[in-house]
């Protein structure tokens, strides 16, 4: 099984996983100013987006095995939606530094968080961890 992964930047290693029916060109706003920082690696979960792997079940176990080989060892990873979830399951699974999990709630007349907002916010708590986390 092969994912699809960009790796940009260079420094402590960050994950990205993406939500169901998505692929990580969600976290396009996002890995610019990560990897003046970090080393991102943004993953294509399995079924999804460039990866060129079935989904062959969606039994977030089967989801965390095929994952884990692309997760650096005491990686720091950002999960939204179902990424956050298998971020849970990895963190079972592995050494993690660090693990960060969103949800976004469709805006409905006004009422809920954006996207983009989901995003500015996650940058901003992304900038405060940066200035907690020891290298």
């Amino acid at each position: 099984m092969s994912l699809y992964v960009s790796v940009t930047g260079a420094g402590p290693d960050i994950v990205l996983l993406h939500g169901w029916a998505m692929h990580g060109g969600v976290f396009d706003a996002l890995i610019d100013d990560l990897a003046k920082t970090y080393r991102v690696h943004c993953l294509d979960l399995p079924g999804h987006g460039r990866s060129n792997a079935e989904l062959t079940s969606a039994a977030l176990e089967d989801l965390a095995a095929a994952v884990e080989p692309y997760v650096p060892t005491n990686a720091m990873v950002l999960g939204w939606s179902l990424g956050g979830l298998l971020a849970l399951k990895l963190a079972q699974r592995l050494p993690l530094r660090a693990l960060v999990t969103f949800k976004v709630i469709p805006a409905e007349n006004g009422v809920g968080v954006s996207l983009p907002a989901a995003m500015t916010t996650c940058s901003m708590v992304m900038a405060e961890f940066q200035s907690e986390v020891p290298t």
